[in-house]
């Protein structure tokens, strides 16, 4: 399976990691901003790399993966729940700046600077301390899941004890080296990933004699007979477990109206635009990491091309594979959609510990090589196409480079996991144990809790990744279930100088026990069902919690105003400023306004063009590249131009 060259790429990588985190060590142990915001030092370009590498995780890759190989291109338009991150264009053109103008450490501590010190402030505070840690768990079962699925098509384990390993060490190395560790190995890790994806890109484009014969050969592999369409369908078929996308213009609709708001009202609280040290950094390292994100749609395409070859040569039909997932239902009793992966993974290791009628009839089914062919059967009998991207490494690429991909991924997978691993601990540690438990706790002591911290996460993590049916199933709940009771909140904590603190609260409050009861009650709720009905909840809670509560207080108010300069509903506060001053913040505030129209499409076209050039489909490619180039115009002269120079403010509102 692997040879000396692969086992050296990975002793190199491994060895790699540790030498980095050790060296950190000293640094990230100074205090809790050097901890969790590396101490503001860190290059804007670093910062920008080091977001393309956290947001290109392996569970997501081999979802996008899945969808593509299923969809088309027309799976992008399902990504723009997330896969796309189209939030960056957001937080490119203001939201990281305004997030950064806080000053703040976290986007929990943001809640007393928007709402004061006071009750409603701190209680705020606490909840959203609360509702990331509880979505940065959902985040990391969705990586573990998908790690676990990945590995265990490499070793003799099953997904579970696979992930297990991986994130033991991922925790670690992240414990020790804090901030500057995550963003350095990210680094260090993506060329990984850039070595990888240009493998793997020139192979599957060279794969390819036209686009009609590749569209031809997918669309057999893949059962779908409009692969090659990108209009959006108001209903196309699905195979099991992604019955939700049928309706597939429904469903994109409400993806996009998510997006706006997320986009609008969260995309920049992250620790990368926190520790920037000025404006005009947030901007550039988004544009790195828009930029560098580029490589993960070559990266997924070349796995949907060597996928669609490798499925046409080596699996049976669907009515073996049904066939092959029946006996095994059959003769085992208990199998379910949360267990398959380790069931099959045992099956295809230990066959001796199957009955003879059992291996018997799957060689029936599914002929020689069987046992790793068992790996690519889904519960439903159908082929899994979320083992897509691993089992391309397994089968389709050669020894000796096997390494080089497998490490890609690999670290694809680390950097994401350190990334949110250490943004939870941050809220442990700085939002609710030193804020309500031990507010003089010194450096050394909030350090270790950061510690004890990271351990309780990673558990709970893995409990929700043992008891999910499918990466898909995970991450369908994140971005349109939790994240659904949150977005109103988020959204008019910003443009709507009223909403105070207790609406926010129970705002928040309302839609994390909407998301979490739909999950234990309705959990297969399509999302036209369940994204009306939390987002209904929350709404209802956040106002009637805003409007029978007192506001909060106008120095509060003035503060958060003349230190972030939001548009929106603002008027009392923006009018106690200067008329010169009021100028020049609607001039910006426009600038920031009529720049998003074509800084989120300037994004999608980045990545769309991609696509339609690995598939060969030169008619889309040339006509995205226009649009791609009149957008990068106007975006240079309408907004780049107009940045502030390096550590200077345009002008104060003390004026």
């Amino acid at each position: 399976m692997f040879n000396w060259i692969d086992w050296s790429v990975m002793a190199f990588y491994f060895v790699g990691l540790i030498v980095l985190s050790v060296h950190f060590l000293k640094k990230a142990s100074k205090g809790l901003d050097d901890y969790f915001l590396g101490g503001h030092s860190i290059p804007w370009w670093a910062t920008g790399i080091s977001g393309m590498s956290s947001q290109l995780d392996l569970t997501g890759t081999m979802l996008i993966t899945s969808l593509i190989f299923v969809l088309g291109s027309r799976g992008m338009y399902v990504e723009i729940r997330g896969g796309l991150a189209l939030m960056l264009g957001f937080a490119m053109v203001y939201q990281g700046k305004w997030n950064r103008r806080s000053k703040c450490m976290t986007a929990a501590e943001w809640m007393e600077f928007r709402f004061g010190q006071g009750k409603t402030g701190k209680t705020a505070r606490l909840l959203q301390a609360f509702a990331v840690i509880l979505s940065t768990i959902g985040a990391m079962a969705y990586f573990i899941k998908g790690a676990g699925l990945f590995l265990s098509i490499f070793f003799p384990f099953s997904p579970m004890a696979c992930a297990i390993v991986l994130i033991i060490f991922s925790t670690i190395y992240t414990m020790i080296s804090g901030f500057y560790g995550v963003v350095w190995t990210d680094i260090f890790q993506s060329g990984f990933i850039l070595l990888g994806m240009l493998w793997l890109a020139v192979t599957a484009f060279m794969m390819i004699p036209d686009q009609a014969s590749f569209e031809a050969l997918i669309q057999t592999v893949s059962g779908n007979a409009a692969w090659s369409s990108i209009t959006l369908p108001v209903w196309t078929e699905m195979p099991k477990a992604y019955e939700a996308f049928e309706q597939m213009a429904l469903a994109v609709l409400y993806y996009s109206i998510f997006t706006i708001f997320f986009g609008m009202s969260s995309s920049g609280g992250k620790p990368v635009y926190l520790g920037a040290r000025n404006d005009r950094e947030c901007s550039k390292l988004t544009i790195t990491w828009i930029l560098t994100s580029s490589i993960r749609w070559p990266l997924i395409m070349g796995f949907v091309i060597l996928g669609a070859h490798m499925i046409s040569r080596s699996l049976p039909g669907p009515e073996a594979l049904s066939g092959a997932a029946a006996v095994i239902q059959n003769a085992i009793p208990g199998v379910q959609p949360q267990n398959w992966g380790a069931v099959i993974a045992e099956i295809a290791r230990f066959p001796g510990k199957c009955s003879p009628e059992l291996i018997n009839a799957l060689q029936a089914y599914l002929g020689d090589g069987w046992a790793d062919k068992i790996r690519m059967v889904t519960f439903e009998g159908t082929v899994n196409i979320e083992q897509v991207l691993p089992a391309v490494i397994y089968y389709g690429i050669p020894v000796g480079l096997r390494g080089i991909v497998f490490v890609a991924m690999l670290a694809a997978a680390m950097s994401t996991f350190s990334g949110q691993l250490n943004t939870a601990a941050g809220y442990v540690v700085k939002d609710i144990y030193q804020r309500l438990i031990r507010p003089k706790a010194g450096n050394k002591e909030l350090v270790y809790i950061s510690y004890i911290a990271c351990i309780i996460i990673v558990v709970l993590s893995l409990w929700m990744s043992y008891n999910a049916r499918s990466i898909n199933d995970i991450w369908g709940w994140i971005a349109c279930g939790l994240g659904g009771g949150l977005v109103l909140p988020s959204f008019l904590r910003w443009y709507w100088w009223r909403f105070n603190g207790f609406g926010y609260a129970g705002g928040m409050l309302g839609g994390m026990l909407a998301a979490v009861l739909q999950r234990i009650l309705v959990p297969d709720w399509p999302v036209w069902y369940s994204l009306p009905v939390i987002v209904a909840c929350s709404s209802v809670f956040a106002l009637i919690g805003t409007i029978y509560t007192r506001p909060t207080d106008d120095a509060v108010l003035q503060n958060f105003y003349n230190i972030t300069r939001p548009f929106g509903f603002w008027k009392p506060y923006k009018n106690t400023l200067a008329p010169a001053v009021i100028q020049r913040i609607d001039r910006e505030n426009r600038t920031d306004i009529s720049t998003l129209f074509l800084a989120v499409p300037w994004q999608f076209l980045i990545y769309w063009v991609s696509v339609q050039f690995m598939l060969h489909a030169w008619t889309r490619f040339w006509v995205g590249t226009g649009l791609l180039l009149i957008c990068t115009i106007g975006l240079y002269f309408i907004w780049y131009r107009k940045l502030p120079a390096t550590n200077s403010d345009p002008f104060s509102c003390q004026e």
